[in-house]
């Protein structure tokens, strides 16, 4: 099945700690020109593509021992207001940083503006180990890791494999609308709390 121009993308990252706790990071694209293949298949690579480019900048910053494990591609159906399943594939995280872990749930917050002034992203990149963490606030190592995977984040997105191009947003529930990403975006310089949510629900 082809994905068609104008589609709307939740991909979700998903990342192992080694207690067999999963951390997923949620982010939405519109496939804004289709250039090469468009099916299934050619999505989900395209999407393993840009959560890779865009972790890469956190390799130092995570812990080694915290494992990538799928990167899960929905498109929205705007009939029955939900995203459907594309597919899933694995996905690589090279991350070597090593030293004791910050517990679970802290993780660094950096916020995004839209194409609507009153609709802000956000997103949690959770596992830093603790050396990047000095008396309550980020070292400026970490907090420019971060940025370099926003300024990654936002910026559109070229496949390598089929050309197609992708622009990242927010999608808001409260309004069924998605805000393209302007490019702007703030890290955090303290550490912030990724919400927890019950087994099996939400993703």
């Amino acid at each position: 099945m082809a994905i068609t121009e104008g589609t709307i993308l939740r991909v979700v990252a998903s990342l192992l700690f080694p207690d067999s706790v999963i951390m997923q990071n949620v982010f939405h694209l519109v496939l804004t020109s289709v250039v090469g293949d468009n099916d299934n298949d050619d999505i989900v690579t395209d999407m393993v593509e840009y959560i890779e480019d865009l972790y890469a900048n956190l390799t130092a910053i995570i812990d080694g021992d915290i494992d990538s494990s799928q990167v899960q591609v929905y498109e929205y159906d705007s009939v029955d207001d939900d995203f459907d399943e594309v597919g899933s594939d694995t996905w690589t995280f090279p991350n070597t940083a090593s030293g004791f872990t910050l517990p679970h749930g802290v993780a660094a917050v950096a916020t995004f503006n839209s194409s609507d002034p009153d609709v802000q992203g956000r997103k949690f990149f959770g596992g830093p180990i603790v050396g990047y963490c000095e008396e309550g606030y980020w070292t400026s190592s970490l907090v420019t890791a971060v940025g370099n995977a926003m300024a990654d984040m936002v910026a559109q997105f070229t496949a390598t494999a089929t050309a197609n191009v992708y622009t990242p947003g927010v999608w808001s529930p409260t309004r069924t609308n998605f805000f393209y990403a302007i490019g702007s975006y703030v890290v955090n310089g303290t550490p912030g709390y990724q919400r927890r949510r019950k087994p099996g629900v939400g993703i």
